[in-house]
């Protein structure tokens, strides 16, 4: 299974769900799939949990401290609240009552966020992946200012424009409901900690997450560059998936 995970023809098919055409219940062109993807993920249904912004920031810090203080199983707790956090973010981030599509979901990247959910479902029911404080990488600790940053999303939207921002917003905004802010702080958890890895769940995490990255990187360095920040705010995504990657990587190719 995890020589088969690392195959092109695997990888070619997650880029390929990736660009599934979204669903709307109005219909649309193609050539507007682009603005439906905007419209969707600027007031997706997460917006209607503000109120929870800052319960879902705790929660995410809290599921990436617990190996800190050696709890039995403590990977059953982070692993198992990005599971739970998946499911309500899987679809409710990614749909949206839009105003030129009326009722859209973008299919690509609920169906990513369905495979992550089963693989981590499989991984957590056969105890497949351990974390220890013992086993801590000391040598992998500069991911942590990236995995604060993604926690943080320190931004404010002025003029159309998202931009730096070292706020009290930052501490309330929506980074605990966003795929893109949760998913660095999990992996990068699961690389500090982990004491025995099952890269079959690293690897599809891992991977995933640099499809999204990446889509990001052309959005907001190439398309929107006005507001370039979120770009910079998607780097934690881009370069802690892609380590994950080549750590999970490398476990295989050691135990072919």
């Amino acid at each position: 299974m995890e020589k088969i995970i690392t195959k092109k023809r695997f990888k070619i098919l997650l880029i390929l769900i990736s660009l599934m055409p979204a669903y709307s219940s109005l219909g649309y062109p193609p050539e507007q799939t682009s603005n439906l993807i905007v419209e969707v993920l600027s007031n997706p249904l997460t917006k209607m949990f503000v109120d929870y912004n800052i319960i879902s920031k705790l929660l995410l810090f809290l599921a990436a401290l617990i190996p800190y203080f050696n709890i039995k199983n403590s990977e059953k707790y982070t692993l198992g609240y990005y599971v739970l956090i998946l499911l309500f973010v899987g679809f409710f981030q990614n749909a949206s009552f839009t105003e030129s599509y009326g009722f859209s979901i973008i299919t690509g990247n609920v169906t990513l966020e369905l495979i992550v959910i089963i693989t981590l479902i499989y991984d957590l029911l056969k105890n497949k992946t351990k974390f220890s404080k013992d086993s801590f990488h000391k040598e992998r600790v500069w991911i942590v200012p990236l995995m604060i940053l993604a926690l943080l999303m320190p931004c404010d939207f002025v003029d159309n424009t998202i931009i730096p921002s070292l706020s009290l917003k930052m501490f309330i905004n929506d980074a605990g409901f966003a795929y893109c802010m949760i998913t660095p702080v999990i992996i990068g958890t699961y690389l500090l900690f982990e004491e025995k890895t099952y890269v079959l769940t690293l690897y599809i995490i891992s991977f995933i997450g640099t499809i999204f990255g990446f889509y990001n990187m052309l959005t907001w360095f190439v398309f929107n560059i006005k507001s370039y920040w979120m770009g910079v705010l998607h780097l934690p995504l881009v370069i802690i998936s892609i380590y994950g990657m080549l750590i999970s990587k490398k476990s295989i190719n050691h135990n072919i």
